[in-house]
């Protein structure tokens, strides 16, 4: 061979080093499913308000305004909002005084609420790639109930449910016996990524050992599971397949 023929080889092999890097996979590689969970909460995470709310609030607006000067019905209703209690118990205490359709009212509000398009994608995705996905609110079960009514598809991609407990001894977020129930139902073994809205519940999930990520948007969730290498980069991603949901 002589050195024309070696430098054109040489050459040839460089361009086609050169014309495939793009199609190599990331240095990075993807978390194997068999060793990470996901815990996501329901409110503003998965679910947030809609627009049929303040068409129902229009709807039910005499029974609303007959509530208000119940003062009764209103300091004990307080009461509960102010001691964080959970949705269903408003509902009966709007069916024990006899106010029904304050108590259909809040069902309604409930069943009316939106998934929020950018995290089921992500949720879609997770799911796909065989990673467990477990729920962690503080909604109690009567309300998680109506939530999986309105949004059935949505919630049967989920593997299990940590509840919040409202009976004494009261457990909830950001308590840690929460957090260690959480871990005792996903397997201790698991590295748990814990995805809440508020600051302080992943304050909590961080001093009892889970990977806390404060969700604020669609968008920097996505980029925060890439940081942690449970979602393929953008360049390598192939697009997920979509589920009806």
């Amino acid at each position: 061979m002589n050195t024309q023929h070696a430098r054109q080889l040489i050459l040839t092999g460089l361009l086609f080093v050169c014309a495939t890097a793009n199609d190599k996979p990331s240095q990075k590689t993807v978390a194997p499913a068999e060793r990470t969970a996901f815990a996501f909460d329901i409110d503003r995470v998965l679910i947030g308000p809609s627009f049929k709310q303040w068409q129902l609030a229009w709807q039910y607006k005499l029974p609303l305004a007959s509530a208000l000067i119940d003062i009764s019905l209103m300091s004990t209703a307080l009461r509960y909002w102010w001691s964080e209690q959970p949705v269903d118990t408003f509902i009966t205490l709007f069916e024990q005084n006899n106010r029904p359709q304050l108590a259909e009212f809040v069902k309604k509000i409930i069943l009316s609420r939106e998934k929020i398009p950018g995290t089921i994608a992500i949720v879609q995705e997770l799911y796909q790639a065989g990673y467990p996905l477990y729920i962690a609110t503080n909604q109690s079960a009567p309300v998680f109930t109506l939530n999986r009514h309105a949004h059935p598809n949505l919630f049967a991609l989920f593997t299990g449910i940590q509840y919040a407990q409202y009976t004494e001894p009261i457990i909830k977020k950001p308590q840690e016996n929460y957090y260690h129930q959480l871990r005792s139902r996903i397997g201790k073994d698991k590295k748990i990524i814990f995805i809440d809205d508020k600051e302080e519940n992943i304050r909590g999930a961080q001093k009892c050992g889970l990977i806390g990520i404060h969700f604020t948007n669609a968008y920097t969730l996505r980029k925060a599971l890439r940081q942690h290498e449970v979602l393929p980069s953008t360049r390598t991603a192939e697009k997920p397949m979509a589920i009806a949901l």
